[in-house]
Order: C-alpha cells, then sequence, then structure tokens
C-alpha cells in the first residue's frame, strides 16, 4: 500500500518536471491565487516579466521565439530598430543589418 502511494507521488514529481515552462507557470500561479489571490499589480508585474521573457528583441539564447519564427514583419520590425540605432551609433547598425538580410 505504503509503495503504491510513493510510486504515485514520485510519477507527480516526474510529471510535473516533465512539463513545459509555460505549464508549470500555469499550475503555479492556479496555486498561488487559492492560496492569496493575486493584486492587480503583482499580476501586471509578473506579466511584464513573461513579455520580457518571450518578446526581447535580441535573439537570447532563452528567446526561442526570436532564434527559429523569425516572420517577415518581425524582421522588418528588427531592422527599423536598427536604422533608429544607427543615427546613434554610425557603423555598427549596418553591420546588425546585413547579418540580418543573411538569415
Amino acid at each position: 500500500m505504503n509503495e503504491q502511494r510513493n510510486r504515485r507521488r514520485l510519477s507527480q514529481r516526474q510529471r510535473r518536471q516533465n512539463m513545459s515552462n509555460s505549464a508549470r507557470d500555469h499550475l503555479l500561479a492556479t496555486r498561488r491565487n487559492q492560496e492569496t489571490p493575486e493584486t492587480i499589480e503583482q499580476r501586471n508585474v509578473r506579466h511584464q516579466r513573461y513579455l520580457q521573457r518571450y518578446n526581447s528583441i535580441e535573439g537570447t539564447s532563452t528567446n526561442t521565439f526570436a532564434k527559429y519564427n523569425t516572420t517577415a514583419s518581425r524582421l522588418t520590425h528588427i531592422r527599423q530598430i536598427a536604422r533608429s540605432r544607427s543615427s546613434e551609433m554610425e557603423g555598427t547598425s549596418t553591420i546588425t543589418l546585413s547579418t540580418i538580410q543573411e538569415t
């Protein structure tokens, strides 16, 4: 009996480990809301963190969206940013533009 319960507990732990980050975040958020409901400010801060993680323009290692799903509209957006930066720092942005056009 105890063995079965331990096995069940282990499987739940494994299930949690195998979850994707978004699913784990969702699980934690629902559990968080059951304990104490979030204030609007807390929710906004959490959402801002989420937006920073997934919508950062620089292609960081965590940002899979920028690495793999680079759509044409996103490329033009990056080009616009590079152009706006070119007025500030001349010479460096032309390098970023050429590397973007190659991909």
